[in-house]
């Protein structure tokens, strides 16, 4: 369920930007990754290094 999870926001991203753009695609991926962000934590009550990561590259592609 894990592994599912951290694919979601990567998931999101290519089917937004198929159907608006990559600047909704870029909104899409921070806000999904925040979301899973989020989830991670309530459910696992940690955060891994690596998914720290992909939320530092999901702010700089929107900037």
């Amino acid at each position: 369920m894990k592994q599912l999870l951290e694919f979601i926001p990567l998931i999101l991203f290519f089917i937004t930007y198929k159907l608006s753009g990559v600047r909704d695609a870029a909104i899409v991926l921070v806000i999904a990754t925040l979301v899973q962000m989020v989830i991670l934590k309530w459910k696992y009550g940690t955060v891994e290094k690596q998914q720290k990561s992909w939320l530092v590259r999901s702010f700089s592609s929107v900037f």
